[in-house]
Order: structure tokens, then sequence, then C-alpha cells
């Protein structure tokens, strides 16, 4: 008998961890940090994407300077632009992914264009936070 009510103790024990990690996540205790740090590493991909862009038309300007024909360029291009939705597939797959379990529910994309959504709207409310606390 002492060992059902150790199992049903322990049980209970889960039961309101389980319920006290999911109050803290509606209540806000625990994932503003997260949501923080989610948005700073969309921001850093960004950033990735925009230099890999930036490399790139490096390369189409200087493939004209060396006399590359525009059908070639424009081939490369279009595989350039095929390989650019394939990676940023994946990354954002592969960020889902790795996403804590506990908080996927809460995760407010699962696409490049979402992603890219929120961080708009996270930089918005930080440049709104700026201009309340300067004012």
């Amino acid at each position: 008998m002492t060992m059902i009510y150790v199992i049903a103790a322990f049980l209970a024990g889960i039961l309101f961890q389980r319920f006290m990690a999911a109050i803290a996540i509606i209540f806000s205790l625990k994932n503003h940090a997260l949501y923080v740090l989610e948005d700073e590493l969309v921001a850093f991909t960004l950033k990735v994407y925009s230099r890999l862009i930036t490399s790139l038309e490096t390369g189409y300007i200087t493939m004209r300077a060396a006399g590359v024909s525009e059908e070639t360029i424009k081939r490369i291009k279009n595989e350039d632009e095929h390989d650019l939705r394939t990676w940023k597939k994946e990354v954002i797959q592969k960020f889902v992914e790795s996403y804590p379990n506990v908080y996927k529910g809460y995760l407010g994309f699962d696409t490049w264009d979402g992603a890219m959504q929120q961080l708009t709207a996270y930089n918005e409310s930080r440049r709104e936070k700026k201009n309340e606390t300067t004012t």
C-alpha cells in the first residue's frame, strides 16, 4: 500500500511540474528571454542571408566584367535562386526542429516568410520601447 502512495505522489509531482511549467509560459515568466533569443537568432540568420546575396551579386558583376555571356549568368542566377530557396527552407526547418518541445506550441512561425514577419514585429517593438525611454 505504501508503494501505491509513493507512485501516486510521484505522478502527482510530475503533473504539478507540468502544470506549473504551463502556467509559467502563459504568464510569461519564462518565455520572454526565449522569445528575445529566438528573434536574435532569426536576425542573425537574415544577416547571413544578406551577406550571401551580396556575395552572389558581386560574383555576377565579376562574371560580366570577365565577359561571361548573359545567358550563362542568367542560368547561374536561376541555380543560385533555387539553392537559396532550399537553404531558407532548411534553415527554418532545422530551427523549428531544434526548438525546445515545451515551447514549440508558442513558436510564431514555421516558414521563412513567417520568421521575417516576426522579426519585423520584434524590431518595431524594440524601436517603440526605445522611443518611450527617450521621451
